[in-house]
């Protein structure tokens, strides 16, 4: 991500095609990265204790972390709560936007990187922001403050809208269905070859699609 500004990312994909690792791999060597894993999987405590990763164990000491990193790198993952997670999400984009005002300002060339697992738990379609506008506005204004979100997501089409809509770029790996596939297609500008194709990749295939443009990508 060599842009100015933020992008919005989606990696999608069954269990087992590839998306976890490849997920992985593309964040290792990110600087100032949240991890939010709502299914709070080992593969991702894994991925942290191997990369000296923080593991946050409240929303208080994500808070104390982050604002005491702020002017510098940070690298976090956190494991919402079983219940209030999606207000979690949304007081954690206000603290984000607070971070990130020295970037909007032009006082800082600092990103942030949030990255979402299971993302369809934290931003569905039904109902997507019971608790206030604070992951709408990051989906939707963020981008100019230097702020990266990447969903990962088994299940693309129980996301909200209002990601599906305004999402940069597209990394997807073989889904499960036709429903899935749509909503692939939808977020790649109803790209039918899109459709077609991900419902037959081979594991650890990807295809990868950015302004108009698919690029079969073999595993790395």
């Amino acid at each position: 991500m060599q842009d100015r500004d933020g992008v919005l990312m989606a990696i999608i994909g069954k269990k087992g095609s590839g998306k976890s690792y490849y997920a992985q791999h593309e964040l290792i060597n990110n600087d100032r990265l949240l991890v939010v894993d709502f299914k709070r999987s080992a593969s991702w405590k894994r991925f942290a204790d191997d990369n000296n990763m923080y593991f946050a164990t409240s929303l208080a000491d994500l808070v104390d972390v982050l604002v005491d990193n702020r002017d510098g790198n940070f690298r976090i993952l956190y494991f919402p709560d079983a219940v209030n997670g999606r207000q979690e999400m949304h007081e954690l984009c206000k603290l984000i936007f607070k971070i990130q005002r020295p970037y909007m300002e032009l006082d800082s060339d600092e990103k942030f990187t949030l990255f979402i697992d299971e993302a369809h738990m934290a931003n569905p379609l039904h109902d997507p922001y019971p608790f206030g506008t604070g992951l709408l506005e990051a989906i939707t204004m963020g981008r100019e403050s230097g702020i990266s979100i990447i969903y990962s997501t088994q299940r693309p089409q129980r996301i909200s809208t209002d990601f599906r809509e305004n999402v940069d770029r597209v990394c997807t790996f073989k889904v499960s269905g036709k429903n899935a596939a749509k909503a692939v297609a939808a977020m790649c500008d109803d790209n039918e070859d899109i459709e077609k194709g991900v419902l037959d990749l081979k594991d650890y295939y990807h295809l990868y699609y950015e302004g108009g443009d698919v690029e079969l990508v073999p595993p790395i």
